[in-house]
């Protein structure tokens, strides 16, 4: 059998669902899934994380990825011939939007998926295997196991504070945006209503900005023990909590996610881009959007 080929690609929320959804093709739908990871040969600001975690990664082979990438449609008058004899959406398939596309699920043939597929849809079936295969494979540092302890025994509600280049690059800023200081006042107030003896702690890759700007009602840890490449640690901190305050982050969502159970409140907001992209089907229903 020919494998579904998934391109790997962006920070680590991106990559866990292209794996999500590469695992669920294998699960349920008895497709054999490898992954391309060569988008990282290509740039420096990301790198591949998967490697930290419990995935079970078969990495695709070269000549394969060739061979379909022969089928994608590309621009330009020089790629003429190419798109008109040999380009097929069908074999070379380009995510369109955000929403849940369910065609994808249906693949028969061999295939190039080049997308995000931020959407638990494409994998809610098979969550626990999703679960269990995005824990850390590495046993924490003394730093992060004692802070691991202590979200462990306390009522822990993670909030997480994206800046970065949702700040500094105008392009990013103007697709994303952030969010604002009145959606965490909000948010806090909500889940103390609930967890009246709740502890807060921040994740975010601009520790500094979020310590003087935030107000909160609650006990505050600001969680500063981890290099910007050693995310994967936040992450899984993160997942540790109780309750979860996100960013308009696939980082935060999947370690609202990856920690469900039955008592957690998950609050995300309510514009997840900029602009009017279509983001329901990107936050599950049973969290809340302010």
């Amino acid at each position: 059998m020919e494998p579904v080929i998934i391109k790997i690609q962006a920070g680590l929320g991106n990559q866990l669902f292209q794996y999500a959804l590469g695992r669920s093709l294998e699960l349920s739908h008895g497709l054999k899934a490898v992954f391309d990871t060569s988008w990282f040969l290509t740039q420096k600001k990301r790198e591949y994380d998967l490697g930290h975690f419990r995935c079970k990664v078969t990495f695709a082979d070269t000549a394969a990825v060739h061979k379909l990438q022969r089928y994608q449609k590309r621009p330009g008058l020089r790629n003429f011939l190419n798109n008109l004899f040999f380009a097929d959406p069908k074999r070379y398939v380009v995510e369109v939007g955000f929403s849940f596309h369910p065609e994808i699920l249906s693949l028969t043939g061999p295939s190039y998926l080049d997308g995000f597929w931020q959407s638990e849809k494409y994998f809610i079936n098979v969550a626990q295997h999703i679960r269990e295969e995005c824990t850390l494979a590495e046993t924490p540092d003394a730093a992060n196991a004692k802070l691991l302890f202590a979200i462990q025994n306390s009522p822990a509600i993670a909030l997480h504070v994206r800046r970065g280049d949702y700040v500094s690059e105008k392009h990013t800023n103007a697709f994303h945006g952030t969010s604002s200081l009145d959606y965490y006042q909000a948010a806090v107030k909500h889940i103390q209503s609930v967890e009246p003896n709740g502890r807060i702690f921040v994740f975010s890759d601009d520790v500094k900005w979020a310590k003087e700007n935030l107000r909160l009602s609650l006990p505050t840890y600001f969680v500063d023990i981890n290099p910007p490449n050693k995310g994967y640690l936040d992450l899984c901190l993160m997942a540790a909590c109780r309750h979860h305050i996100i960013a308009n982050s696939t980082f935060s969502w999947w370690g609202a996610w990856l920690a469900e159970n039955q008592k957690q409140i998950v609050i995300a907001p309510k514009q997840w881009f900029q602009s009017s992209l279509d983001a329901s089907d990107l936050v599950p229903a049973r969290w809340i959007r302010m």
